[in-house]
């Protein structure tokens, strides 16, 4: 069953974005001797969030990253991976399922997380009925396995294609246990693409909402060193 590229339904609660609270998220990480935002000036870079390391679908989503970067490469993408743990657990995560060359990203407080309005996922969309036979297909037959969760067990993963500090092309789970085409996304990035993600009415807010009611938080100043 085809998976559809762009999903609207959204995991609750949620962070809406805007373009200044993305920028200034791109801006705080950094991938080598660039910051991830200008990153996206020097060639695409497609951004795969992780869940917790002991989830069985993170697993299989490093090892399908495993089977296709090379045809993501092709393409110009650049592969940035970000997960939950400490940088020496990514290390080892990436090591471990063939991913040594790529880029990893740790972000244990989730601040790339809420910039890309990536939130905690609901029960249906964590342990609903239409998980448990993929969940037991990857974990058993396939042998992904499972281990021990590090990080927020309810927070969702996402894929997003960036280019020129924007969003491209972005793959929103409906569930965990959601398979999302890597190349097909990537070779988006060759084509003229509609630019997305214009500002919200204040750039300086975020707005968390929370089953109907919606609180706010401003966003914290960029450290500087």
């Amino acid at each position: 069953m085809p998976i559809t590229m762009r999903l609207k339904k959204q995991s609750e609660p949620r962070w809406r974005m805007t373009y200044a609270s993305l920028e200034e998220a791109l801006k705080r990480y950094r991938v080598g001797n660039l910051s991830l935002y200008d990153l996206t000036f020097r060639s695409p870079v497609m951004v795969v969030f992780l869940r917790h390391g002991g989830c069985t679908f993170c697993r299989e989503a490093l090892g399908d990253l495993a089977s296709v970067r090379e045809r993501i490469a092709g393409t110009g993408t650049e592969l940035v991976v970000v997960q939950m743990g400490s940088a020496r657990q990514g290390e080892e995560l990436a090591r471990r399922f063939g991913l040594r060359d790529t880029q990893v990203i740790s972000d244990p407080s989730r601040r790339l997380y809420k910039a890309f309005a990536l939130g905690r996922g609901t029960f249906r969309q964590i342990f609903g009925l239409r998980i448990w036979p993929r969940l037991f297909q990857t974990a058993l037959m396939r042998r992904y396995g499972a281990g021990l969760p590090r990080g927020d067990m309810r927070q969702m993963p996402g894929v997003f294609l960036l280019g020129d500090g924007r969003i491209i092309e972005e793959f929103r789970h409906q569930t965990i246990a959601d398979r999302p085409d890597y190349v097909a996304l990537a070779s988006l990035a060759g084509g003229d693409v509609e630019r997305r993600n214009e500002p919200l009415e204040d750039p300086t807010i975020r707005e968390l909402e929370v089953q109907g009611m919606t609180k706010t938080s401003s966003i914290e100043p960029r450290t500087r060193r």
